[in-house]
């Protein structure tokens, strides 16, 4: 048994003292979802490689406790991750304002004021939510979704553009 912490949290892994570094880390992908590439881990006050033995690195008993540390970088994939959700959902409500803003003008519900500045309004907040989702970080397999939502925040700009130009 050896207990990892990171931060306020800990957690024991059960594995035997002739596993390598990278099958511990392994184990605590499971924990923490954590990919091995992302850990760096603190075992005896040094950083060890992952084809060294945990016996070698002088882990001995189950009072051991090895220290979880991320990746330079990590920190920011993830925020670049949570940014990606945030703008997702910002997406679907500033579709759902363009559909209103179609029905209103169709019924003429709505005076051409509130219509400039609800249109001009939405073009802006789209415009920096792709500014900075094209800056932020995301894993390999979440680059598509970035991009798909990328495009699909352009078109919607190009919609409501038209919109503005067309006079409602």
């Amino acid at each position: 048994m050896i207990g990892v912490s990171h931060g306020k949290e800990s957690f024991d892994v059960c594995l035997p003292r002739n596993s390598s570094v990278l099958e511990l880390k392994t184990l605590i992908q499971a924990q923490t979802g954590v990919a091995p590439v992302h850990q760096k881990l603190l075992i005896k006050g040094k950083f060890r490689a992952n084809d060294a033995l945990l016996e070698d690195c002088g882990v001995k008993t189950k009072s051991c406790r090895i220290k979880l540390l991320f990746s330079e970088g990590f920190h920011i994939v993830a925020n670049g991750e949570t940014r990606l959700k945030q703008v997702q959902e910002e997406l679907e409500k500033a579709t759902a304002t363009y559909a209103k803003l179609e029905k209103q003008i169709k019924h003429r519900f709505i005076d051409s004021v509130d219509v400039s500045l609800t249109v001009n309004h939405s073009i802006d907040t789209l415009e920096n939510m792709v500014r900075g989702l094209d800056d932020a970080p995301v894993k390999q397999e979440l680059v598509e979704d970035r991009d798909r939502v990328i495009v699909e925040i352009t078109m919607l700009v190009e919609k409501l553009r038209s919109m503005r130009n067309d006079g409602f």
